[in-house]
């Protein structure tokens, strides 16, 4: 059984933001989350002086927010059938799910990175459905252990990868729709990926439709779409 974690910690929200305005992909993305002058004030700062900047920030800003309490609702949400959630994802993507704790961190940006090493997800705290999000990150954790060494996979430049593996998360809004709130829309450059790959999925009988495939498929795509 997973357990998971959810805590506030002041440091790895600062890392959040100063990792938005500084990432080259999506980074205009989160621009939209931030003010102008935050946003420029941080941007490719050296990463002690964007920090004081953020905290400054933070503390004049979110100073009021009871993080226990989103804490307590989000865990909530994300614990009522956490475990019908991992049993569908293993069956999905045909792989155990090996992760004893997950820990997310809430987060004052409406970012949610990952870091699959360390077993760990940013959650926004005002998340809207947090379900959503944590079927969305672990779907990457799942594609990651199991198949980025999948010999297609393998064959896939990094950007090609990311493509990939952002698009496939169009399988929560079948697989999962009755467990979550709100589509999951993906990124707008990723739309023309995600339409190809739903239209392959649903055009095989249910009793066919493997997740290994669908990857295939994919890598193919991408591998056409270069040429």
């Amino acid at each position: 059984m997973t357990n998971i974690k959810l805590t506030y910690h002041k440091g790895t929200d600062i890392s959040n933001r100063r990792e938005a305005c500084n990432r080259k992909t999506q980074s205009s993305t989160w621009k939209k989350a931030m003010t102008d002058e935050i946003y420029n004030a941080i941007r490719w700062k050296e990463r002690k002086d964007a920090s004081s900047i953020i905290l400054e920030h933070i503390d004049k800003n979110y100073w009021t927010v009871d993080m226990e309490k989103y804490e307590m609702q989000l865990s909530l949400s994300l614990e009522k059938n956490k475990d019908v959630y991992i049993k569908k994802m293993e069956t999905l993507t045909k792989q155990p799910f090996l992760y004893d704790e997950i820990t997310c961190y809430l987060t004052t940006l409406a970012r949610c990175p990952y870091n699959r090493e360390k077993w760990l997800i940013r959650l926004w705290y005002k998340a809207q459905d947090p379900v959503r999000v944590f079927l969305h990150e672990i779907l990457h954790f799942q594609f990651h252990q199991r198949y980025r060494d999948n010999p297609k996979v393998k064959l896939l430049s990094k950007e090609q990868f990311e493509d990939l593996k952002e698009s496939l998360t169009f399988l929560l809004n079948i697989e999962f729709k009755e467990y979550i709130e709100f589509p999951d829309y993906g990124y707008p450059q990723h739309q023309e990926l995600r339409k190809q790959l739903e239209d392959y999925r649903l055009s095989q009988p249910e009793n066919e439709r493997d997740f290994e495939k669908l990857i295939d498929y994919g890598c193919d795509l991408l591998s056409s779409w270069e040429k």
